[in-house]
């Protein structure tokens, strides 16, 4: 999944010119949040009760990375190589 969402990354910043990705997984799926956390996207706390199941309001916790410190991560990987 993390090999897959760095190429949609790559697309979004070089082709799409995107600042700015966001991330958004529900607070008690420790494993969809892990994924931004892998590919180097940047916590930024809770978004309160922002979608509904079953008639309850769920919080997600929201990730972003900005292009320039995706630049940043991708050189320090080609530089640990």
């Amino acid at each position: 999944m993390a090999e897959v969402l760095t190429e949609v990354i790559a697309y979004g910043f070089k082709e799409l010119y995107l600042y700015r990705i966001e991330a958004l997984a529900a607070n008690w799926n420790t494993a969809s949040m892990k994924i931004p956390e892998r590919v180097e996207f940047t916590k930024e706390g809770t978004v309160r009760e922002d979608y509904v199941v079953d008639e309850i309001n769920e919080n997600s916790e929201r990730y972003s990375l900005l292009k320039y410190e995706w630049i940043k991560a991708k050189n320090d990987c080609i530089l640990k190589k």
